[in-house]
């Protein structure tokens, strides 16, 4: 499942690059999972989006509302839980369809669980919440609520935060791949090595 008109195909060579990383971190548009764990990580860590922006979108960074994304409420049962609407979402021209249930649960590989979330306390048909901004905006539009009755909802393990702060750290060590190197030294049967037993 992937939006319309956002071809990663389309995007320019620059447009491939993190909007937000100082040195050049080119990102593959078409792995929606890597997306949103390496903008999780400015999230999470980035100083001077904190300071700059509010709710950032999981996708771009952007500030809420210039993003919107939806889930039903009640989501089909059929559908397995869930869902972020896509064709209802706007403003983001960076987003990509992906499998809600992975991209909630934190894996070694992608330990990020920031995903869109339905706040509770918002009216039916109010947009979706990004999991990491949650608690911000709690704090910012249900101020008289006890933010540890919903804690749970923007809740990550210490493994999980544990992993997207070595994300953040590692975000421009570049990783080279091992395709080109030459073949392991092979030995025949009759060149070995014996040692004498006694």
């Amino acid at each position: 499942m992937q939006r319309e008109g956002s071809d990663p195909q389309a995007l320019t060579k620059q447009d491939r690059f993190c909007p937000r990383c100082d040195l050049p971190v080119e990102l593959d548009w078409s792995n929606a999972p890597q997306v949103l764990q390496h903008m999780a990580t400015h999230i999470r860590h980035d100083r001077g989006l904190v300071a700059t922006f509010e709710s950032p979108c999981g996708f771009c960074l952007c500030p809420h509302p210039q993003c919107v994304f939806w889930t039903p409420r009640n989501p089909c049962a059929g559908h397995g839980g869930p869902q972020v609407d896509l064709k209802k979402s706007t403003g983001c021209e960076r987003a990509r369809g992906f499998k809600y249930k992975a991209a909630s649960t934190s894996k070694p590989n992608s330990p990020s669980t920031n995903v869109p979330i339905t706040c509770p306390l918002c009216a039916d048909g109010s947009p979706a919440v990004w999991k990491y901004n949650f608690p911000q905006h709690l704090a910012h539009v249900h101020p008289r609520q006890d933010p540890a009755r919903f804690a749970h909802l923007s809740k990550t393990s210490s493994a999980e935060e544990y992993g997207v702060k070595a994300s953040w750290e590692s975000r421009h060590v570049v990783r080279r791949t091992t395709h080109n190197a030459k073949a392991p030294l092979q030995l025949s049967v009759d060149h070995r090595c014996v040692l004498p037993t006694m």
